[in-house]
C-alpha cells in the first residue's frame, strides 16, 4: 500500500495528477475506491493512484473547505445537487466541528 493510500489527501489539499500534469485542489479523495475529485468545473474524478501530494492543508483549512462544500449550495442548472457534495458529506462530515 502506498503512502498516498495510507494517508490520502483531504478536502482542500492539492495534488499533482501525473497523466495530465495538472495540479488540482481536492474536493474529496476516497482511498477505498481509488478515486479523487477536484474543485472547480467541469466536475469529474480520476484515479487517486495517478496523483501525488503537492501540498497538505492544516486541519483548520481542511475544516473550512469541508464547511464550504456542505454549507453553501452547489447545484447544477437542472437543479441537481453537485455529486461531490454527497461524497464530501459521506467522507468528512464526522470530522466537522460544531
Amino acid at each position: 500500500m502506498t503512502e498516498l493510500m495510507r494517508k490520502p489527501p483531504r478536502c482542500g489539499d492539492s495534488v499533482h495528477h501525473r497523466p495530465t500534469g495538472e495540479t488540482w485542489i481536492v474536493s474529496y479523495a476516497d482511498a477505498e475506491r481509488d478515486l479523487i475529485s477536484w474543485c472547480g468545473w467541469p466536475e469529474g474524478c480520476a484515479k487517486l493512484s495517478d496523483c501525488d501530494i503537492h501540498e497538505r492543508v492544516s486541519d483548520e483549512e481542511h475544516a473550512r473547505c469541508v464547511s464550504e462544500w456542505l454549507n453553501h449550495p452547489h447545484f447544477h442548472d437542472n437543479g441537481r445537487e453537485d455529486e461531490r457534495v454527497g461524497e464530501v458529506r459521506r467522507l468528512y462530515r464526522q470530522q466537522e466541528t460544531p
